[in-house]
């Protein structure tokens, strides 16, 4: 067990004064007006590429709270985690480690350096990293330039969640409107009496492979993922439902789309669309801008969504100086996450979605960096967490911690935070789950070995024991560890 001093946590004093569900508020579990979520500190410098624009600081306050609600009995947490590490359902490879947030002690582990494929439990990493190198506030812009010949350049800033029509200013896909950045652009054309202009693509931001090469071919076409781009249209999708393959070239694909809204506002294209770098005598002549970098981070966890942790992670490398690749990607956000004091050394990434074969971490890297997050110096990254889907109730975690043959009921719904992660044979799970109690545990549990379909459920009994951990609010607590059950395991969703 290791011990580190934390930020202590008054849930039990919530408890008992004005019940579950304020805890449940204070954790942006249910809605509310109380939260956790600490201060926003002066941020870093956002990448000086094209397209990062600075927010306003942002100032709250982070209450301190004290440490009186039960602590789980450790010795039979440490029996429920061995039982479920030998469950012969789960592989014969699973790793689990279960920690008190408020003191950031381990209470239970079954092979907590031992190496597992993470799947997409490693966005976390990502995530931590976008909080701790860049301003949460800041958006991406894409703009058109305009060179002394009347020639236009569409830039690309970095956002890939443009919409092809109008803004909608409510949501993060579709904030920044295609139509919008067209409208601007033949209004500014038109009233300079031109009806007739060049378009060149600039889409250098980024460099080197679009997708990692560790990414199985069946993944891309089946859209799992998207080359990385410095601007596209609905994450490249080519249908409004975004399902099915992307396309393979999104920002050539977003230049058509702009190409032909100018045509239906009366602007004409001479030439076909070429790629260029910027003119360094360029004006701006229209701009569209995302939502914030917290926002999309926010929403990439929620989803699990491949390309954009691609683009997160690449911004960062940006904002740290390195190549703004994916191995500079993987290396500025494993460089991040180090100064946090989490050893990062054991981490082998070939990408960061965790979509690529290939990538292993231990579980202990995993929950460092959870408990981390959760310190006073490090508030700031404490989003990664607690941005993440709610068990049973949104994104990837909506419909988990239901009923199921393995429990009518699961005290976790609703309680439990946590990214999901799951290849063929290959289930994750990390994240915070508060007790009936008003105890704040961290867990992550891994398995990478067992057989699909598997007899039982692998994410089931995953889910089983999550649930196990909410219900923990008696020292003679004793688990009913559940029989085999014939209910296969879920279909992976590569994520």
């Amino acid at each position: 067990m290791r011990t580190g001093a934390k930020v202590g946590l008054t849930i039990a004093t919530f408890v008992t004064l004005v019940g579950g569900y304020l805890v449940a508020d204070m954790f942006d579990l249910v809605p509310g007006m109380l939260t956790l979520a600490p201060p926003h500190a002066h941020p870093a410098p956002f990448p000086t590429a094209r397209g990062a624009l600075p927010g306003e600081d942002l100032t709250t306050a982070f209450t301190l709270l004290p440490t009186d609600a039960p602590q789980p009995p450790e010795e039979q947490l440490q029996h429920l985690v061995t039982r479920l590490a030998a469950d012969e359902r789960l592989g014969g490879h699973v790793g689990i480690v279960v920690a008190d947030v408020a003191t950031g002690q381990w209470l239970a582990s079954a092979n907590p350096d031992s190496l597992f494929v993470p799947a997409s439990t490693q966005k976390v990493l990502t995530a931590v990293a976008v909080h701790h190198d860049l301003d949460p506030e800041a958006r991406l812009a894409t703009t058109v330039l305009l060179d002394e010949f009347y020639h236009a350049y569409l830039v690309g800033g970095g956002d890939m969640l443009i919409g092809p029509d109008a803004g909608d200013p409510t949501s993060v896909l579709g904030h920044a409107g295609l139509a919008d950045l067209a409208d601007q652009v033949a209004e500014y054309l038109q009233a300079a009496g031109r009806s007739v202009v060049g378009l060149t693509l600039v889409d250098d931001l980024f460099t080197g492979p679009a997708i990692p090469a560790e990414v199985p071919e069946a993944d891309v076409f089946a859209g799992h993922t998207a080359p990385v781009a410095a601007l596209a249209v609905n994450i490249g999708a080519r249908n409004e439902d975004m399902t099915g393959q992307r396309a393979a070239d999104p920002a050539l694909q977003a230049a058509y789309l702009f190409g032909s809204l100018l045509h239906e506002r009366g602007i004409q294209l001479v030439g076909g669309v070429g790629r260029a770098a910027a003119p360094a005598d360029g004006r701006e002549i229209a701009r569209i801008e995302s939502a914030t970098i917290g926002e999309i981070s926010a929403w990439t966890q929620l989803r699990s969504d491949n390309p954009l942790t691609e683009v997160l992670g690449r911004l960062v490398a940006i904002e740290r100086g390195h190549p703004a690749t994916g191995a500079g990607a993987i290396y500025a956000v494993l460089e991040s996450v180090s100064e946090l004091g989490v050893d990062v050394s054991a981490a082998s990434l070939v990408d960061l979605s965790g979509l690529g074969r290939g990538s292993l971490l231990p579980p202990r890297l995993l929950m460092d960096t959870l408990l981390a997050t959760t310190t006073p110096e490090h508030s700031a990254t404490l989003p990664a967490f607690s941005d993440q889907p709610v068990c049973g109730l949104s994104g990837t975690l909506s419909g988990r911690c239901g009923p199921t043959s393995l429990t009518p009921a699961n005290p976790a719904r609703g309680v439990a935070r946590a990214k999901t992660g799951a290849l063929p044979g290959v289930r994750g799970l990390t994240g915070t789950v508060l007790t009936v109690d008003g105890r704040l545990l961290a867990f992550t549990i891994h398995a990478d070995q067992f057989e699909q379909p598997a007899g039982g459920g692998a994410q089931n009994l995953i889910d089983w024991f999550v649930g196990q951990l909410a219900a923990l609010d008696d020292p003679e607590w004793e688990p009913q560890y559940p029989a085999p059950s014939p209910s296969p395991e879920p279909e992976a969703e590569q994520e």
